[in-house]
């Protein structure tokens, strides 16, 4: 049975904090002092619905990954506490869901979600005296979602056949091998049919307003594909915001981050890529070049706690031709769908 953790309905006004609560508050907005970073929390928790529990003591799917949220969010203001932090500023939440199918015949295959982790990222901090907000946003608010807006037009599908899904999870995913001119098996220039087929059916695609089409694999492998050929290829959590994200299902093919470059892995350290590939440093971008393309490292700061020091992992990358400036789109959801 899922069993959810109680938590607290914490405020905060526009101009000033109240920190009556016992726990800190979550910022929606970021201070106009400069806070004082007390430590870093990383974590990733697990919820499960139980599916041998009565039928009416289970959450539906959408209820069971929303509480899922609430119950991270607390524990992340607990580790705060712990802290000494007055408030704290989450960087970071996506969530994966596994599912699990249900037997039936090929008709009504369904499937049943059974277990969600809920990926974390905050800064505990303190405060000046100047207790005064800004109306700039936080990375992510109070409640969880990411509250982005954009002007750019984008038409959104996700595949919601079963067929479909089905014929996804049983499609051989080729090697997660990336270079500088291509990753998984396709290179830029390659025509849409052989990303199809190297690739198997996509989770989602989006449709940009110049024509470009965007292809993801599980939540965060994009491919974008123009007058049906592969002009970039993108490996990256930020394309879409939290909501959007949940709304795809957890890829077992390509939601596992096993990519690799030679032999530079997921998460190296900076160093151990700087010895392993011809890193150009170009302004604040981390690139390879080749003869026809150039691949574009993304590098993130990793601090557990105040007794160790961060470190530098590399966590995705994006592949244009040369000559590109790293000017993939970044996409959101349509402003609708960012409201429940």
């Amino acid at each position: 049975m899922f069993k959810p953790l109680r938590y607290a309905i914490l405020s905060t006004c526009l101009s000033n904090i109240a920190f009556a609560s016992e726990l800190p508050a979550i910022l929606d907005y970021l201070p106009k002092c400069e806070p004082i970073i007390l430590s870093e929390y990383h974590q990733q928790l697990t919820f499960i619905n139980d599916e041998n529990d009565d039928v009416t003591t289970k959450l539906n799917t959408d209820d069971f990954r929303e509480q899922s949220i609430k119950n991270a969010l607390l524990v992340a203001q607990q580790n705060g506490k712990k802290s000494g932090a007055e408030a704290i500023i989450i960087e970071q939440l996506f969530t994966l869901d596994f599912v699990k199918k249900v037997a039936g015949n090929s008709d009504e295959d369904k499937y049943d979600n059974y277990k969600i982790n809920v990926n974390i990222e905050a800064k505990n901090i303190t405060l000046c005296d100047n207790k005064e907000l800004t109306t700039k946003r936080t990375p992510f608010g109070s409640n969880g979602m990411r509250v982005l807006l954009s002007d750019t037009s984008v038409v959104l599908a996700v595949p919601n056949s079963k067929s479909l899904m089905i014929s996804a999870d049983k499609h051989k995913p080729p090697s997660a091998s990336v270079s500088v001119n291509g990753a998984y098996g396709v290179m830029l220039g390659d025509p849409l049919s052989i990303l199809k087929a190297q690739m198997g059916p996509e989770s989602i695609r989006l449709l940009d307003h110049d024509g470009t089409q965007i292809l993801g694999y599980g939540r965060s492998l994009w491919f974008y594909v123009k007058s049906n050929k592969v002009i970039g290829i993108a490996k990256n959590e930020a394309i879409l915001n939290s909501h959007g994200t949940n709304l795809i299902a957890f890829s077992e093919n390509y939601d596992i981050d096993n990519w690799f470059i030679n032999d530079v892995n997921y998460r190296d350290t900076y160093q151990s890529v700087n010895q392993n590939l011809d890193l150009v440093q170009h302004g604040d971008e981390t690139l390879v070049y080749s003869d026809t393309s150039q691949l574009f490292l993304n590098f993130k700061s990793f601090k557990v706690d105040l007794y160790k020091d961060a470190e530098l992992l590399v966590n995705g990358f994006t592949i244009l031709p040369s000559g590109d400036k790293k000017s993939l789109q970044i996409l959101i959801l349509p402003r609708q769908t960012l409201l429940k």
